[in-house]
Parts: C-alpha cells; sequence; structure tokens
C-alpha cells in the first residue's frame, strides 16, 4: 500500500498497489519506486507494519524477506515450514499466529 501525503479536498490519497513476486526484476522495482517517489507518497509494507521511504535500498529488505517471495521461490518448502511450524506451537501450547515465519 502506498501513503501519500497529498490530500484533495482535505482527504488524503492512498493509492494502493501489489507486487506480484513470482517474476520480479529490478526494472520493475525502480519503477515501482520512481512511481512512488514521483507521487510524494511512502510505501507501507502490510507484513512488518512499516512505512517506508520510496528508496530501493529501503524497500527490497522488506520484499526479499517477506512471506511472498518465500512461497514464489518455494511454495513446497514455505507450505511445509509453516506444516512444522503449526505443529510444534500446537505442542507447546500456543497459537500459531505467534511467531513468525
Amino acid at each position: 500500500m502506498l501513503a501519500s501525503t497529498q490530500r484533495i479536498g482535505g482527504w488524503p490519497i492512498s493509492p494502493t498497489t501489489s507486487v506480484d513476486v513470482r517474476n520480479i526484476d529490478r526494472e520493475s522495482i525502480d519503477s515501482l519506486i520512481q512511481l512512488v517517489a514521483k507521487l510524494d507518497c511512502q510505501i507501507y509494507v502490510m507484513e512488518t507494519q512499516q512505512i517506508v521511504s520510496p528508496d530501493v535500498d529501503a524497500f527490497l529488505p522488506h520484499l526479499v524477506r517477506s512471506k511472498a517471495v518465500k512461497f514464489a521461490r518455494d511454495p513446497k518448502g514455505f507450505i511445509e515450514r509453516l506444516a512444522r511450524e503449526n505443529v510444534k506451537k500446537q505442542s507447546d501450547g500456543h497459537d500459531v499466529a505467534d511467531r513468525p515465519l
């Protein structure tokens, strides 16, 4: 999600987008960052609930560590890791949502 500082009629403009990480390349990331900067927006990373400046070096670590990228790189391994975490949490008596992947 992109968070804007601009307003129309007193209401903030908050354009949203998502990134398809299955075939992402550096050119696409650069284009997205340039657009965000041109719109005078910031990037809200829903997974970490952090606001990131429109800078490739600031955004890339969030993208690389995302669950979406982990799943796109190795869907089977990602699901197996989720299952192992779920079993471990259940045996520990903790809610599955308590730990990061």
